[in-house]
Parts: structure tokens; sequence; C-alpha cells
């Protein structure tokens, strides 16, 4: 963005002049695709090194391309070639020529998701080729009693004031649970995740957040160091996944308030309200007041959780956390269980636009 306003406000004293003047032209695709990250090695990198080299071209003075949001049930709300360029003919000519070119390759640029399970399952395989974890931890361990792992209270108690870091190994795998990015608009309070973790008992995981102001409170009255009865998450909505009803260990509690140090916002204050950090079923989760993306760790250090004590990070978020995170794991994997925020654009029902990727062929092709 900073770049973005450099360029204009340095074209603008010419344009006052008179000296330059910028023709623009839109050229709408009739498509709508999931909401993906254009960093090197992410699904929409090649998009924006095509945008970059449209940029670049004689007579074109400035050359974008709107993504659209496709949580948003809009009409106009779809993918918009934007070209400016000395002469209209060419602002025409260059948008329509980009915008077939993505139509042509529109099918790769499909969002393929994984579920919560198969994320889990993923991340313990990185760990086992890590040397982090052994193959054989990597099975399901399945409670008939959600309380079953903290049967000897007190052991779980003096297990839960730290671990030793893993010693000179990458950092985590960081596992984003696209559908529950509150960016987006979602809750973030869904559990899928979570009971993934739960449910093949992953040591030294942590969940960055869960939106439970509920549960927030009663451990901020119960005070640091006492075991509670907790019904944590899937508040929010029937997709969010049932709550995860346990004994929770509180190791911390916090304000809520933290500063952006992420590229993406830095310098950006956030109040998510009482917050307090709890040990669940072997699990530490960050819980909190109100709904926020993680952008950097700053967010889980707030209460006390530093990623490089951690094998697997969960983050909420679809996009924007990779600004910092990208550099802190050792691997990203992206999943989308159900969730208000689903990146199966199938599940998402439009009422003001098309939507499915089923409907692309019978729309006009761009420039036609």
């Amino acid at each position: 963005m900073y770049d973005t306003a450099y360029r204009a406000a340095k074209m603008l004293p010419a344009m006052i002049k008179g000296d330059v003047k910028p023709y623009g032209y839109f050229e709408r695709l009739p498509m709508v695709l999931a909401a993906q990250s254009t960093m090197d090695g992410c699904l929409y990198a090649p998009i924006m090194k095509k945008v970059l080299e449209f940029a670049q071209r004689e007579g074109i003075y400035e050359f974008s391309l709107n993504y659209g949001f496709p949580w948003a049930d809009l009409a106009n709300n779809q993918f918009v070639v934007n070209a400016w360029a000395n002469t209209p003919e060419l602002a025409e000519k260059t948008a329509k020529e980009f915008a077939a070119l993505l139509w042509e390759h529109r099918e790769r640029f499909v969002a393929k998701t994984i579920s919560a399970e198969q994320a889990v399952q993923q991340a313990l395989t990185t760990l086992v080729k890590q040397g982090r974890v052994l193959e054989e931890d990597t099975r399901a361990i399945l409670h008939d009693d959600a309380t079953a792992r903290f049967s000897d209270g007190k052991a779980d108690e003096a297990r839960s004031f730290g671990f030793v870091p893993d010693a000179k190994t990458p950092g985590p795998v960081v596992i984003a649970e696209r559908s529950d990015n509150p960016g987006g608009g979602a809750f973030g309070d869904a559990t899928h995740v979570l009971r993934e973790l739960i449910k093949y008992k992953v040591k030294q995981a942590c969940v960055c957040t869960i939106n439970d102001p509920e549960t927030a409170r009663k451990a901020a009255k119960a005070g640091v160091g006492q075991i509670i009865d907790v019904e944590l998450g899937g508040k929010g909505s029937k997709l969010a996944g049932d709550p995860i009803k346990g004994k929770a260990y509180i190791k911390s509690i916090s304000d809520g308030r933290y500063t952006v140090v992420s590229p993406m916002g830095a310098g950006t204050k956030f109040d998510v309200g009482p917050a307090v950090g709890l040990l669940i079923e072997g699990v530490d989760v960050a819980v909190v007041s109100g709904s926020m993306q993680p952008f950097d760790a700053n967010q889980m250090k707030m209460v006390g959780f530093d990623p490089a004590d951690y094998r697997v990070v969960v983050v909420k978020s679809t996009s924007h956390f990779r600004a910092w995170w990208t550099d802190v794991a050792s691997e990203i994997i992206d999943c989308d269980p159900p969730g208000i925020c689903s990146n199966d654009i199938s599940t998402l029902k439009y009422k003001n636009k098309p939507g499915r990727c089923s409907l692309w062929m019978r729309m006009r092709v761009p420039g036609a």
C-alpha cells in the first residue's frame, strides 16, 4: 500500500500541470475465487508476476488486479483488471488482454482445500521428518471422556508451568484455519483444529486464538494456577464445531492489548479484551474476548506464549498472517474445515452474484 501511494503521489504533480493524462479502463472477469496470497510459493504468485510484467509495458502508467472479496455478496464484487495508459485504446487493449489470459488459465487458481484432520496429520508427518516426533506418536488417541487426560490433575498442573522447547530445530509448523478468519467476518471460535490436536495428542501445540469472552471472564475470575471446567469455543456459529468440554488449567491472564510488529500493519495497536492462556487437554490455547486475526506472534505473546516453544501453532487467518509467519514457520499448512469464511466457493450461496466455479462456462469470455 505504501508503494502504491508513493507512485500516485509521484505522478500527481505532472497530472496537475497537464504533462501526464492517464486514461483508465476496467475489465471485469465474471468469476469469483477464494482469497489467496500472492506471495512467492502461494497460489496467486503467478498472477502477481504477470501483473508486474504488464505494469512495465511502454505507455502503461499503472496496472493492477482487484481480486474481489469472496465473502461479500455484491453484484460488482469480482475480479477486475485495472489499466491506466497514455491513450484510452492502449488502456482497454491491455486490460482485455490480461483478462483473457487469466480467464484461459482460471482452473489453475482454484484453491484446493483439506480438512482439519488432514492438516494435523500433515503437520505430524512434517514433525516426523524433522525428527521432532516419533512415527509411533502420530496415531489418534480417542478418549471416552473429554477429561481423561486430567485424571492425574497434579501431574498435569506441574507440567503446565512449561516444557523444554526443541533445541536447534526449525520453527513451528503453522496451521492456518482459514475458514475461521475474523478478517473475513468469522467469529474466530471454531474448534475443528483444536479437536484434532487433542485427538492426536499433539505435544507442544498452541492455538492462537479462540474468541470466547465467557471462558475468558471465568478464567480471569478464577485466577492463575486454578483448574476450571470449560466449554470452549463453538458458540458463534453452527459451522464452528461443538465446544471443547473439559478441564482447563489457567496459565496466564492478560488485558488483551498488543502492538503489531508484522510488515502487515506494523505499529497498529489492538485490544481484544480480557484474554487468558489456558492448557486444555494438553494444548495451549490463547482465549480472547474479541475476534482478530494474528498478523504476528504478539497476539499469542500477550498471554505469555512464544512460538519458539511450540512444534505446532494454529492461526485463525487466511493470508495476512504470512507477512510475518512465513519467516518463522518451518512449514505452513492451509486447512479449510467448515466455517463462515470457507475457501470452498461452492459452499457460499450468493444471491447477488454468481460464485460457483461451475458457472464459469455459462458466461462470456472477457473481451469477446
